[in-house]
Formats: structure tokens, C-alpha cells, sequence
């Protein structure tokens, strides 16, 4: 027991990089961590602090009328970007990066996690998770997003091949899991190869899988540019606190052992 008097040290806020590190997870391509200095203080420029995949805050860097703003303290648990513009506010490369090149092709394989909060949605509003395209069917790459949908709140993945539909459009009803009005943790892991429940679904530690098999993936460059975040169909209020993208599929056991230590170390209200 501490002696009567004496207070305890505050505890660093551990980063997005040393939970990851701490749960021995594979290498990611890219983290970003509002709460980590390393990664953010100010300016235009979200930092990858694992490859130096930066991202700019908005579509280009120019300036941050509409961009996304930040919130909270520097270094601290509160650190946030909050969305303000339908059309800029969100993170786009910051360079011609090329680590999700593979990600929509014959045998890909892919991990997005993100902590994010989902403001109250009508239905068909959201907000992108991450993409390597429009999303057209007329494109050729990715894009993943949450969103309210007609029959609740559901996560889903389009991998688009420039002509004759997707090469997968799919999705998961994640309700009562996804919380609107709330912090959330979301991921969608795929390995294209496996098959029979080679996608995973996840949020706040429940799982959704489906197949992962593409149709006729296209194995042309995608049409780019890499997008994180932003809002969808008049979406306002969201914001994202942690990304995160591996080229590897991250089991249901790995998602769920980060969820359960960025809920105890970083976003202790999650559901």
C-alpha cells in the first residue's frame, strides 16, 4: 500500500507503435497516433511514425480551412482529429507511397485497424476507413468504411478492378457492436487466398467473417490517391484518434488482443 501522502506517478501514455510492439504483432506499413508527439504536434502533416508513409491533413497540405482539425493536448490521451468538411477533411498521401499496391490483386492480403468516433449517423452516412481509390467500379484498388446503413450499422470492403462490377463488394452487419455517439475500435482483415472466412469484420472485440476470394482481380496499379478517413454523404462530427495498416491479415486473436490493450491504456470508455 502507497503511504498516506504520497501520489502516485502519471503513468506515460503509451503509443499506438509500443502497443503494437508490446503485443508482438506483425510490422505494420503505417501508424499514425494523434497521441503520440511522434506523430503528431502540429502543422500539416500526420507523421507515420513506423515507414514514414506520411499523410497530409486534407487533400493536399495547402491549408486548414475545412481540414481536419486537432483536439485535445499534444502527447496525451484527449489527442483527436475531428472532421469539419465533407470535402477535405480528410488524410491523403503525402508522396506516390506504394504499400497497398498488392492489397486489391490476385492473393492479396491486408489489415486496417482504427479507433474512431462515430458520431449519430442518418442512414447511409459514415465515414471511410481507408482507400487506394474512388470506390467507382470504374477504378482499380480499394476502399473500406463504416456507415449507418437501411438495416443498421455495418462495416464494409469494396475492391474495385476497373470494369464488370467489384472484384469483392461485401459487408457485415456489426450492430449492436458498433456504437454511434461513442469511441469504437474497427478493423477488417483479409487474406484474398484463403477463401471461406479469409475476411474478418471486427469491432470492439466482435467478430464478422465472410469470403475473401476476389472475382477476376485486376493486377494494374491502383488508381489512387491513398486516402485516410473522412466523412460520406454529409457525414459531420466524426473523428479519429489511431490508424493502422499491415500487409498481412492479423487473426481474430491478434484484433482482439489489440482491442482489449488500446481499451486499457488509451480509450478506456470503449464499448
Amino acid at each position: 500500500m502507497m503511504p498516506v501522502g504520497m501520489i502516485a506517478p502519471l503513468r506515460p501514455v503509451p503509443t499506438l507503435k509500443q502497443i503494437i510492439t508490446g503485443l508482438s504483432l506483425p510490422t505494420p506499413n503505417v501508424v499514425l497516433d494523434a497521441g503520440d508527439p511522434a506523430s503528431y504536434t502540429s502543422g500539416n502533416t500526420w507523421t507515420d511514425v513506423q515507414s514514414a508513409n506520411n499523410f497530409y491533413r486534407g487533400d493536399d497540405g495547402s491549408g486548414f480551412g475545412g481540414f481536419p482539425q486537432f483536439e485535445g493536448a499534444v502527447g496525451a490521451l484527449t489527442g483527436a482529429f475531428a472532421m469539419s468538411s465533407v470535402t477535405r477533411s480528410l488524410f491523403r498521401a503525402t508522396g506516390a507511397w506504394t504499400f497497398a499496391e498488392a492489397w486489391h490483386k490476385n492473393n492479396g492480403a491486408f489489415t486496417l485497424a482504427a479507433l474512431v468516433y462515430v458520431p449519430s449517423l442518418a442512414s447511409g452516412s459514415g465515414a471511410f476507413l481507408f482507400s487506394t481509390c474512388d470506390g467507382a467500379t470504374s477504378s482499380v484498388g480499394m476502399r473500406a468504411r463504416y456507415l449507418d446503413s437501411v438495416s443498421g450499422m455495418r462495416l464494409d470492403l469494396k475492391v474495385s478492378k476497373g470494369s464488370g462490377g467489384y472484384s469483392l463488394d461485401t459487408y457485415a452487419d456489426m450492430a449492436p457492436g458498433l456504437v454511434e455517439g461513442s469511441w469504437n475500435f474497427v478493423a477488417i482483415a483479409i487474406d484474398e487466398a484463403v477463401g471461406s472466412n479469409g475476411l474478418t469484420f471486427h469491432c470492439n472485440g466482435q467478430n464478422v467473417q465472410a469470403t475473401s476470394t476476389y472475382s477476376s482481380p485486376s493486377a494494374a496499379a491502383s488508381s489512387g490517391p491513398y486516402d485516410v478517413s473522412g466523412p460520406i454523404a454529409g457525414t459531420s462530427g466524426n473523428k479519429i484518434k489511431m490508424f493502422a495498416g499491415w500487409s498481412s491479415r492479423l487473426s481474430t486473436t491478434q484484433l482482439g488482443n489489440l482491442y482489449a490493450q488500446i481499451k486499457q491504456d488509451r480509450q478506456f470508455d470503449l464499448p
